[in-house]
């Protein structure tokens, strides 16, 4: 988990907003490569949005934080961790059709109806979408000092898994993973940080009244 904390870490470093350089940090704490500020994304303001009286505060604030990852504009793709996130969607799609017991290209064909061209366009469009959120959140979450401990990780991530209903072993057995490895296969930490990023954007959105 601190591996995969440090990492995404250095690289929104080199998404923030203040053109600076940086050195990504190995784990042993020798810089090995250098990169900038503002090469891959610029990040819109998310300072003093507003939103309308009355609505969930969590639902706020995941639609605040949507708003600013729509706003803000890819520079260029880190090409490193586009290619990752690629692998993600391709090996999330293939786990699917495993789940449904069918050959990969009956489920291309089938329940997803694309041609291999158009699915190779598919998940590359969905790795896109999906590091522009990580690039974004972890951006703010580097420039704002907003942290998540492991302690904290591991609360949230107890209260996501016991939603679900299921005890461990019922969880093993339907997703054919415990929730540890569960949690690290889907980046599950990414969400979570995001979350903390949305609640930050809220604390400083204001609420208007929507009556006409």
């Amino acid at each position: 988990m601190k591996e995969k904390q440090r990492k995404w870490a250095a690289l929104a470093i080199a998404v923030g907003v203040i053109a600076v350089g940086l050195y990504v940090i190995t784990d042993n704490g020798k810089p090995i490569d250098k990169i900038h500020y503002n090469r891959y994304v610029k990040v819109a303001k998310y300072d003093g949005l507003s939103y309308m009286q009355g609505e969930k505060k969590s639902e706020v604030a995941k639609n605040l934080l949507d708003l600013v990852i729509e706003e803000s504009r890819i520079k260029k793709w880190p090409d490193h961790l586009l290619k990752e996130e690629i692998e993600r969607a391709d090996r999330e799609e293939k786990d699917t059709a495993k789940s449904y017991d069918v050959d990969f290209d009956v489920y291309l064909d089938n329940f997803l109806g694309l041609t291999e061209k158009e699915y190779k366009k598919e998940i590359r469009d969905k790795a896109k979408t999906t590091l522009k959120d990580k690039l974004v959140v972890y951006a703010i979450a580097r420039k704002e000092k907003v942290e998540l401990s492991e302690e904290e990780y591991q609360k949230r991530l107890d209260k996501m898994f016991k939603s679900t209903g299921l005890t461990e072993k019922e969880f093993e057995k339907f997703y054919g993973m415990p929730t540890k490895e569960y949690a690290e296969y889907y980046d599950l930490y990414s969400n979570i940080l995001g979350d903390k990023v949305g609640e930050l954007i809220f604390s400083r959105a204001t609420s208007v009244d929507g009556r006409k």
